[in-house]
């Protein structure tokens, strides 16, 4: 019975089953059970997890241990590794046996293409005695039947006042060409000092400014009259410079007796194959432009060239050139230069590489065409067939191209 602003009231009254404490204690244990329930369902996902975790490794432990597995992998790794660093190290044997085979084929092919230089040389030398009694007259009037071995005489006496001049052979060296022009002639003197009597009549009548209708010229071969001629250019510009020079056997001579030494010399094959690594790294600092190749009747041409302020730049720009493998495989390599050195000096210089005529003609054309502080090497790969003055004309082409280029790169960097 309980009890409400002092009346007594029996259970029946009230009309409840329970007690206020009684409906308490059975909402409590409700909330308990539905605690336990989701502790009971973060455990099941626990487990759930931790399933996953245990296929995980189990997985992972496949992975590290299998036969197929990382371990395995690792141990064929290893053992590539061994067998790769064998390999490296006979390779590194084989380079070493094959880089001595290539630096000894070199020196090989070095000391032909010196061998090979004396035998040009000596050739050159006994085609000069062969023809040490011969003269060249040019000019002289050419028509059907003539006699030469009467007529050349006859007038080297009128003309020139030297008699009793005979010939051993004497012959044109080709026919009549069409625009009538006459062709030279060669003739082989039984007296060879009558060689240096007319040569010697023709320069005193040259000196009188007395016309005569031909003239005459020592035989030699190209190498050395060309050669010849590139040295009386030098010797003129010494000249005007106030030093007197002569030509001798090929030398230019200095007043002191001395021989000049040039800055820029030609280079033979032996020349660069002899470059050294630490010069050819060098040399890629030098900036080259690159023409456009010409073919002329299956002959083949192509020039390179840089800029050029001093000798030493030439002689750079001239040797990257020729380490080239196109420019180096060339039939001809010709150089010519033309720059202003620093005291206003006007420099230049040319090497024709057996290319006869090339540098003189290459030379005007720059000077003609105001081309300076230039270097160009123009290399050539001869055909079968003559194609003349026309492999010039193609020549003076990559020169004015080279230069456009270099002139080009100038106005940008500026």
């Amino acid at each position: 019975m309980a009890n409400f602003g002092g009346k007594k009231i029996s259970k029946a009254q009230t009309g409840n089953k329970f007690s206020p404490t009684e409906c308490s204690t059975s909402a409590s244990g409700s909330g308990d059970m539905e605690k336990v329930l989701t502790a009971l369902t973060d455990i099941q996902k626990r487990l759930i997890n931790i399933e996953k975790v245990n296929e995980s490794v189990e997985q992972i432990h496949g992975d590290l241990y299998d036969s197929d597995g990382i371990q395995e992998r690792l141990k064929n790794v290893t053992q590539m590794s061994k067998t790769t660093t064998s390999d490296v190290e006979v390779l590194k044997e084989e380079n070493k046996f094959l880089r001595n085979e290539v630096d000894l084929l070199r020196n090989v092919v070095i000391r032909m293409d010196r061998r090979m230089d004396e035998i040009s040389k000596d050739v050159v030398h006994l085609r000069s005695r062969s023809m040490r009694d011969n003269i060249l007259v040019h000019g002289f009037a050419q028509f059907p039947g003539e006699d030469l071995y009467r007529y050349v005489p006859e007038a080297i006496k009128k003309n020139l006042g030297v008699d009793n001049v005979r010939f051993k052979v004497i012959h044109r060296n080709g026919k009549l060409l069409p625009n009538g022009k006459p062709v030279s002639i060669t003739g082989k003197l039984i007296d060879r000092n009558k060689k240096f009597d007319i040569l010697k009549a023709q320069a005193m009548k040259k000196r009188e400014k007395k016309q005569i209708p031909f003239y005459i010229t020592v035989q030699e071969p190209e190498e050395i009259s060309e050669e010849r001629k590139r040295l009386y250019n030098k010797s003129d510009k010494f000249r005007k410079d106030q030093i007197a020079t002569k030509v001798v056997k090929n030398q230019l001579v200095l007043p002191d007796g001395k021989v000049h030494e040039e800055a820029v010399k030609p280079l033979s094959n032996a020349d660069v194959l002899s470059t050294s690594s630490e010069e050819q790294a060098e040399l890629q600092s030098v900036e080259l432009v690159h023409t456009h190749s010409i073919e002329r009747q299956g002959s083949f041409f192509f020039g390179v060239a840089g800029n050029a302020k001093t000798e030493a730049d030439v002689n750079r720009i001239y040797k990257k050139a020729c380490l080239y493998n196109d420019t180096a495989s060339s039939n001809h390599r010709i150089l010519v230069y033309r720059f202003r050195s620093e005291d206003g000096k006007q420099l230049d210089g040319y090497f024709d590489d057996g290319e006869h005529g090339a540098g003189t003609r290459l030379l005007k054309f720059m000077k003609d065409r105001n081309i300076d502080d230039t270097a160009v090497v123009i290399s050539r790969w001869a055909g079968n067939v003559h194609i003349g003055y026309e492999r010039f004309k193609v020549m003076e082409e990559l020169v004015q191209d080279a230069f456009d280029q270099l002139a080009g790169n100038r106005d940008m960097e500026a």
